[in-house]
C-alpha cells in the first residue's frame, strides 16, 4: 500500500490540490488552474494601482500594497500581482486545466463585446 500523497488547497478556488501543483507563500495557496486564469486575466490588461486610489488591497503573496503594483488579481478572500503570478508559473507542476483555456476565450470574446470608450477588461478568479 502507498503512503497518501500531500495535498493542499487553493486559497482562490479552495480545492485540494497535490502538494507539487500549489505555490505556497505567506500561508497563501494558489493551484496551476487559477495561476493559469490569473495570467489570462493579465494577459487581457486588467490594471491594478494606476487606476485606483488606494484602497487597502495587497497581494496576498508578496504582501505589497496595490499602489506599488503593476497588475492585481481578486480571489474570493486573496489577490495576487502579475509578478507572483508569473513567480507561481515558472514553480507549479501538474495540468493546467481547461478552465484556464475557457477563461481565455471569454476574456477574448468580451474584449471583442466591448463598446466605445471601454478602455481594459477586469475580472476576478
Amino acid at each position: 500500500m502507498s503512503p497518501p500523497r500531500a495535498t493542499r488547497r487553493c486559497s482562490f478556488c479552495n480545492r485540494e490540490r497535490k502538494a507539487h501543483e500549489v505555490f505556497t507563500r505567506q500561508d497563501v495557496r494558489i493551484c496551476g488552474s487559477c495561476v493559469a486564469i490569473a495570467s489570462k486575466i493579465f494577459e487581457h490588461g486588467a490594471r491594478g494601482g494606476e487606476h485606483r486610489k488606494s484602497s487597502g488591497r495587497h497581494c496576498s503573496f508578496c504582501r505589497k500594497s496595490e499602489a506599488e503594483l503593476t497588475m492585481l488579481c481578486a480571489g474570493p478572500d486573496v489577490e495576487i500581482c502579475d509578478a507572483c503570478a508569473s513567480e507561481a508559473a515558472g514553480t507549479v507542476t501538474g495540468p493546467r486545466s481547461a478552465l484556464g483555456e475557457l477563461m481565455s476565450a471569454i476574456l477574448r470574446r468580451a474584449r471583442s463585446w466591448r463598446g466605445p470608450g471601454a478602455s481594459r477588461v477586469t475580472s476576478a478568479i
